[in-house]
């Protein structure tokens, strides 16, 4: 029974473990993105639109 308790301890910590690390990843992409921002590395609104109608067209 101890086996199959520790067991679940152990897939939960891992779970967590991955789902706390994917949340920092996201956090850091965050930053990275307002840092461009920041910077001035944008993407001007008609050339996405532009894109995104090329790759309708694709």
């Amino acid at each position: 029974m101890r086996d199959l308790a520790m067991k679940k301890t152990k897939k939960s910590t891992v779970a967590l473990t991955s789902l706390i690390e994917k949340a920092e990843q996201r956090h850091q992409r965050v930053l990275q993105g307002l840092a461009d921002v920041d910077a001035g590395r944008v993407v001007n609104p008609a050339d996405m639109q532009a894109f995104i109608v090329r790759l309708k067209q694709a």
